[in-house]
């Protein structure tokens, strides 16, 4: 919804239960992306680079859970940035579900926000969209429903189109 709505042709690299630090391996993997293995975004950074993206949107946060995600964030964004140069660079503000936005993922944000932007990058802070709205999450407590994806895109949207 969103590469429909910044007119760009989209290429999804996500893997399921990944982050800046997290990967998948073996069942585990099977579960979350459906692949053996499901890469770090530092780990897919090569297979982003290699399609020479004129824009290259970076979201998550939520799948680190805690871990020190400082060294792979900026190890992310300088990856990106040395091998694309006259790329747009955006990182998307952590996305929390319909409960409270934990500590962790605004500790998260400013890492982000600080590693993208000295990259030149742009850093989208979108808020809690889906804060108290938990009819905007699926059954399973975590991912959000068409409604619900419908709400994120409306609020990065708005955020793209300020920066």
């Amino acid at each position: 919804m969103v590469a429909k709505a910044q007119r760009w042709e989209m290429v999804n690299l996500a893997r399921g239960g990944t982050g800046y630090t997290s990967q998948l391996t073996g069942q585990t993997a099977q579960k979350g992306c459906g692949l053996d293995e499901c890469p770090s975004f530092v780990e897919m950074a090569d297979v982003a680079i290699k399609r020479k993206p004129d824009v290259v949107v970076v979201a998550g946060g939520r799948n680190d859970g805690g871990a020190n995600i400082v060294d792979a964030t900026h190890a992310l964004f300088r990856k990106v940035r040395d091998a694309l140069p006259e790329a747009r660079i955006i990182a998307i503000q952590p996305m929390w579900d319909a409960t409270s936005y934990p500590g962790f993922l605004v500790g998260y944000g400013r890492v982000i926000r600080k590693e993208v932007e000295a990259v030149n990058g742009d850093y989208v802070k979108i808020g809690s969209p889906l804060a108290g709205r938990p009819e905007l999450i699926k059954d399973d407590g975590v991912h959000p429903t068409s409604a619900g994806q419908k709400v994120l895109a409306e609020a990065i949207n708005r955020a793209i189109d300020k920066t």
